[in-house]
């Protein structure tokens, strides 16, 4: 899938700016977010998005929509032949 989450950069940057380790069950609960959603975020499987998660964590990580999902273009595969 061409989108990208960030997620994890976005929780390692927290962790060296406040020396605290953020896991996604901590995320979950400071959010009201489920962790479900946000493992499988972190994991890129999610299909659909609920805005509302996303606004969520624009505002915990003091972000924009861009910080936190990002689109990268398809790569052309080679064939043999």
């Amino acid at each position: 899938m061409p989108i990208k989450s960030r997620l994890t950069l976005l929780t390692a940057q927290r962790q060296i700016a406040t020396g605290e380790k953020l896991s996604l069950r901590q995320l979950a609960n400071l959010t009201g977010i489920p962790k479900n959603f946000l493992s499988r975020l972190n994991r890129n499987e999610v299909k659909l998005v609920d805005l509302e998660h996303i606004a969520r964590l624009c505002e915990f990580f003091q972000c924009e929509v861009g910080d936190i999902l990002v689109y990268e273009k398809p790569t052309k595969e080679k064939k043999d032949g």
